[in-house]
């Protein structure tokens, strides 16, 4: 055995010292802050979504799937067989659907600059007949 113990000691020593930490008996050994932007930020993969995630992200943006389509930027068939398990999300579209589910505010935001605005069109103005 090495003068550090075996992995297994070392595991059950950190937990134990990770609830003391946590029940305020002890402070923790080092806390490190990281600004994460730009050339520092770690990039994680999205993860997959499966048909019922997708439909939920939809459900919680409370948008159809005509409008989640156009926000996706994709067809209407594209977000029906990603919700019927056809066809899985991938690339950017998991990306964004990632963005959709922990920040649906942002894509919110999208929907209501892009929303269509609605427009007064003024009343047609009687045509008169003439005499004759």
């Amino acid at each position: 055995m090495s003068e550090y113990g075996s992995l297994g000691e070392k595991l059950i020593e950190a937990a134990r010292e990770m609830v003391a930490v946590h029940r305020g008996e002890l402070e923790p050994t080092r806390v490190t802050y990281r600004v994460m932007t730009g050339p520092n930020a770690d990039l994680t993969s999205p993860p997959f979504y499966s048909g019922r995630r997708v439909r939920q992200i939809r459900d919680k943006l409370g948008i159809s799937q005509e409008r989640f389509a156009k926000v996706m930027n994709c067809r209407v068939a594209t977000i029906k067989a990603w919700e019927e398990d056809l066809r899985e999300p991938n690339g950017a579209s998991r990306r964004l659907l990632d963005l959709a589910d922990h920040h649906p505010e942002a894509l919110l935001a999208m929907i209501t600059r892009s929303a269509p605005k609605e427009e007064k069109v003024p009343a047609e103005e009687p045509k008169l007949r003439r005499a004759g």
